[in-house]
C-alpha cells in the first residue's frame, strides 16, 4: 500500500472500494474514534487503518485527513468543512461591513479635512495681507 496522506493512497483506497465493497463492512471493535475539542474532528488510532477496507469507508466520510504525530490521524467531515467554509463566509462579511462603514466614516472625515484646508488657506491669505499692510499707516489711523 502506498504511503499514507498522498493522492496514490486515495486513488488505491477508492479503487480498492470499487473492487470488494464487501469488505467495507467495519466492525464496531474497529473503530476507535475519539473526539477532539481544540478542533473539533475525529481522531482516528492509526493502528486501525492499517486497513485498507475501513479507510476506504474513511475516505467516502471524512474529507480531508492529516497525520498527527505517529500514532493518530486527524479527519475533518464533510459537514464541517462546509461549517467551517459557511463561518469563514459570515466572518468575511461582517469584516466587509466593517470596511464599509469605516470607509464611509473616512469619507466623511476627508469632507471635513478639505473644509478645514480651504479656512487654513483663507486664515493664511488674510495673515500675509495684514503683513503686507504698512504699520505705520495703520498705527496713525489708530490714533
Amino acid at each position: 500500500m502506498p504511503r499514507f496522506g498522498s493522492f496514490r493512497t486515495a486513488q488505491y483506497l477508492f479503487e480498492s472500494r470499487l473492487r470488494n465493497p464487501h469488505l467495507f463492512q467495519p466492525k464496531p471493535r474497529d473503530l476507535h474514534i475519539k473526539e477532539s475539542r481544540m478542533h473539533r474532528n475525529k481522531i482516528i488510532s492509526l493502528k486501525v487503518l492499517n486497513k485498507p477496507a475501513f479507510a476506504g469507508i474513511l475516505l467516502g466520510v471524512f474529507s480531508t485527513a492529516t497525520v498527527v504525530g505517529s500514532h493518530y490521524l486527524l479527519l475533518t467531515t464533510v459537514e464541517q468543512r462546509y461549517e467551517d467554509i459557511r463561518r469563514r463566509l459570515t466572518e468575511l462579511e461582517r469584516h466587509k461591513q466593517k470596511v464599509e462603514e469605516h470607509w464611509e466614516t473616512m469619507e466623511i472625515m476627508g469632507g471635513v479635512l478639505e473644509n478645514c484646508v480651504e479656512i487654513c488657506n483663507e486664515w493664511k491669505s488674510q495673515r500675509e495681507e495684514r503683513k503686507s499692510l504698512d504699520w505705520t499707516t495703520l498705527n496713525n489711523s489708530v490714533k
